[in-house]
């Protein structure tokens, strides 16, 4: 279930080479009303949060592209075939994506045009030993 309204993003990938997350690089975010609510910026060509922790459940991502002119998104692939987006769209923006993660695993986020600068990881659940 996917609701945009406006965003923008900014973050650089907390995983290493071989895909491990990095968890002190993580945010830990609780829900509140049973809705895990996450803001995430984009400026610069980079997310301004790289990594979060939150429970499996609702989530809701506030997504502001913070860059004048500059085309951004937040895009959330995961577990359970969670494949949601903002729409591409021209900064100064902010959008509201809402998405069910309610499958542990490690989620990632990216900005579809900048994938190797504007990436991060959403780690959902018990993390793995």
């Amino acid at each position: 279930m996917a609701l945009a309204s406006i965003l923008a993003l900014g973050a650089v990938g907390c995983s290493d080479d071989d895909g491990a997350v990095d968890l002190s690089k993580c945010k830990s975010v609780a829900p509140v009303d049973g809705v895990t609510e996450l803001t995430i910026t984009g400026k610069n060509m980079a997310f301004d949060e790289e990594c979060f922790q939150i429970e499996p459940g609702a989530v809701e991502i506030t997504f502001v592209n913070d860059d004048s002119g500059v085309t951004h998104n937040l895009h959330v692939t995961g577990p359970g075939e969670v494949n949601e987006a903002t729409p591409l769209e021209r900064g100064v923006v902010t959008h509201v994506l809402e998405v069910d993660l309610v499958e542990p695993g490690t989620y990632k986020y990216i900005c579809d045009p900048h994938p190797k600068t504007m990436k991060g990881n959403l780690v959902v659940g018990e993390v793995p030993a």
